[in-house]
């Protein structure tokens, strides 16, 4: 049983994703032939914007992010599919982190290759990555006050030095070796 037009139409919209279909001529050149209408959500504009001109896929791609991006896409032309992870910029100036999945789906009569794919939002992603790295590493400890050097060369107490590279939040006890050697006097 197929989906209802109505059924596709809501499963297009609330798709964490924006599907796509690029039609890629033997000459390199190319246009989309369908975005997903949730790519204003995602993308920060409507389907018919990249529709009218492919190029404009290439002009939300981060200016840094643009060359590398560009030929990771012209040395898959003839691989089985295309993998990318990139940052965009939306109109608006927020940047976020995507990934581009594609591969193609089969040669029209003439030679050219449809590919399709999708563009997933994995900011949340990379934004936890990025806190799992801050903490990666080694961290110069004093070996007897147990103080940290920050990278401006200064030592500060563990816990500001943790407060301040992670979430964590510390909660003071005292361990039974600690008790004993500067509590003596309390019962153990």
């Amino acid at each position: 049983m197929s989906p209802s037009a109505d059924t596709l139409h809501h499963f297009l919209n609330s798709l964490p994703a924006v599907l796509y279909e690029y039609l890629q001529h033997q000459d390199g050149s190319g246009e989309a032939q369908y975005v997903s209408p949730n790519s204003t959500e995602l993308l920060g504009h409507p389907p018919e914007y990249f529709l009218a001109d492919m190029e404009r896929f290439w002009e939300i791609i981060h200016p840094d992010d643009r060359e590398q991006f560009r030929g990771a896409d012209e040395a898959t032309v003839n691989d089985d599919a295309f993998t990318r992870e990139t940052r965009i910029k939306l109109p608006s100036g927020e940047v976020r982190w995507v990934q581009f999945s594609s591969k193609p789906a089969f040669k029209t009569k003439n030679g050219d290759v449809v590919w399709v794919g999708c563009i997933v939002d994995i900011s949340p992603l990379k934004q936890a990555q990025e806190e799992i790295n801050i903490l990666k590493g080694i961290i110069p400890i004093c070996m007897h006050c147990k103080e940290i050097r920050d990278d401006e060369g200064y030592w500060i107490q563990f816990e500001k030095y943790i407060s301040e590279h992670s979430a964590a939040e510390f909660s003071h006890g005292i361990c039974d070796k600690c008790l004993k050697e500067h509590y003596p006097n309390l019962p153990h």
